[in-house]
């Protein structure tokens, strides 16, 4: 932050639409407009008084952030901007530990974050282990990839529905939870195929109203240890054009819910064993970040598809405003028109779309070790070996 870094033309893309607002604020002009305007892409972009804020940080630890000065002015900050985040709220937050969701896919056993609501009470398995215990019950490896396969591609898109149907039916009623709590997983995922193979069309209740404010990071090392990071605003990162000691706030939008609980998340992060060890792991962001892990995990663990083939492969996304399920314009249109003759609409857009998440994986190859990754070409990704 001190020493600055050059400004990547991604960087340069979000603050440029986001400009009114943070030239508005004092803060945003002396970070991101010091002579007026952003600093070109590749120029350097200095951070200076956040990098004080990150010092102060290493030094006092959590009480500067929770319950020091920097609380303090965070919470001043915030009110001022019609926010209602008090002193309180930051001196009684708890951060919880969570056991992984855990579930198994052809002989695969998957982890991943389970869906929290309340704190630390669980909500259910994650949406993706779920809809793999659906698709584990067809015969995909015969049927071929969802890019290749309609199939293939109305399967996994009426298994998500499904699955998501049911999350936001039983979503906030202890009654519902109690009942969904008592059915084994994969019981559950036969009741569910047998709605799929009714071929009634499930409606797509996922969400297009999210912004794209998420990133992912998998990380991999020689002595086996994989770790796998999902953090999301789901916001612009300079919405609020608010600013405290050189940091941004972003993420004070309203969720709903009950003032005091914590919102319901449910971020598509997961690690894949083979044999007890690390064979697949990875995250994405994007309103589309669980039909991006989905499409990722069936080409990688169903046909061996190298991972940066499937990065590359055209892909479907979420519903958008109702028009329909997103699908990119190289997509085969074959294969999706065929689906479409079976009640799904979809909306065609551009290559590589920026709404269909950076799967942000490692393959980690049995036997010899060998870890294998390939920035999603979606998003400014990037795979590094150090």
């Amino acid at each position: 932050a001190r020493a600055g870094f050059e400004m990547h033309p991604f960087l340069w893309g979000e603050i440029f639409m986001e400009s009114e607002k943070i030239g508005c604020s004092d803060a945003g002009l002396k970070i991101y407009m010091p002579d007026n305007a952003i600093p070109r892409p590749y120029e350097m972009l200095y951070q200076k008084e956040a990098a004080d804020t990150l010092e102060r940080l290493a030094e006092e630890g959590n009480d500067y952030f929770y319950r020091g000065e920097f609380a303090e002015e965070f919470c001043r900050t915030s009110q001022k901007g019609g926010r209602n985040i008090t002193h309180r709220d930051m001196e009684r937050y708890k951060a919880y530990c969570e056991e992984a969701g855990s579930g198994t896919y052809r002989g695969f056993k998957v982890r991943a974050l389970p869906i929290t609501h309340n704190g630390s009470k669980v909500y259910a398995l994650p949406m993706i282990i779920e809809t793999l215990d659906v698709l584990e019950l067809l015969d995909i490896p015969r049927q071929g990839p969802p890019s290749e396969s309609p199939d293939t591609m109305f399967q996994m898109i009426q298994s998500l529905s499904i699955v998501r149907e049911d999350y936001h039916r039983s979503h906030g009623d202890p009654n519902e939870l109690a009942v969904a709590k008592q059915q084994l997983p994969k019981e559950l995922a036969h009741e569910r195929l047998k709605k799929l193979q009714a071929e009634e069309v499930a409606p797509d209740t996922s969400s297009s109203s999210l912004y794209e404010g998420t990133c992912a990071v998998t990380v991999a090392d020689g002595q086996g240890n994989v770790a796998c990071i999902v953090h999301s605003s789901n916001q612009s990162p300079f919405e609020t054009g608010l600013w405290v000691k050189g940091v941004n706030l972003c993420a004070l939008r309203t969720y709903g819910g009950i003032p005091g609980e914590r919102g319901l998340q449910g971020p598509a992060g997961m690690i894949i064993f083979k044999d007890g060890k690390p064979f697949l792991a990875g995250g994405s962001p994007s309103r589309s970040l669980t039909q991006c892990m989905l499409q990722n995990t069936v080409n990688i663990l169903d046909f061996g598809m190298p991972i940066d083939e499937s990065v590359s492969r055209p892909r479907y996304g979420s519903l958008v405003d109702k028009r329909g399920i997103t699908i990119e314009k190289n997509y085969d249109e074959l294969v999706w028109k065929a689906v479409e003759k079976r009640g799904v609409a979809f909306h065609v857009v551009n290559p590589w779309n920026f709404y269909h998440g950076a799967f942000e994986g490692i393959h980690v190859e049995p036997g010899s070790g060998m870890m294998i990754a390939c920035g999603d070409p979606r998003r400014h990704s990037k795979a590094e070996g150090v």
